[in-house]
């Protein structure tokens, strides 16, 4: 079978360009700019290659560099921490007037007084010391 009109190539490379493309790939995206781009890409990579015999010189880095431990033998060492200040104070009524309670955790405050509920009053039934 012969066509009548010769077969125009940029729409079969098209169709097969756009097989497996989302919508928005096919409207917005510019797919042979993107191919076009890439190897251009691939291109410029392969001819900004150095020679694999080039010796790289040395810098002046190295022969700058001094060890912070030659200067100052605690250079690296962390400072010691420092205890923030309590600013609640040590005064106990104010404390108790305020009901401020610090060290309990949760655990202790809530979770702890609950357990300690449960067990005292046998909710769980009746435990067996025996053992």
């Amino acid at each position: 079978m012969y066509f009548e009109t010769p077969v125009d190539h940029d729409v079969l490379y098209d169709n097969r360009l756009y097989n497996g493309k989302s919508g928005y790939q096919i409207d917005y995206c510019d797919i042979k700019a993107d191919i076009r781009r890439r190897l251009l890409e691939i291109e410029d990579k392969e001819k900004s290659r150095l020679p694999e015999d080039l010796v790289i010189p040395l810098t002046s880095q190295k022969y700058d560099y001094r060890n912070p431990t030659d200067l100052a033998e605690n250079a690296l060492k962390r400072p010691p921490m420092i205890k923030a200040v309590n600013n609640l104070g040590q005064n106990e009524q104010i404390n108790e007037i305020l009901h401020v309670t610090t060290g309990d955790s949760e655990y202790n405050a809530k979770i702890g007084k609950l357990g300690d509920f449960i067990v005292v009053n046998q909710m769980h039934g009746k435990i067996d010391h025996s053992s």
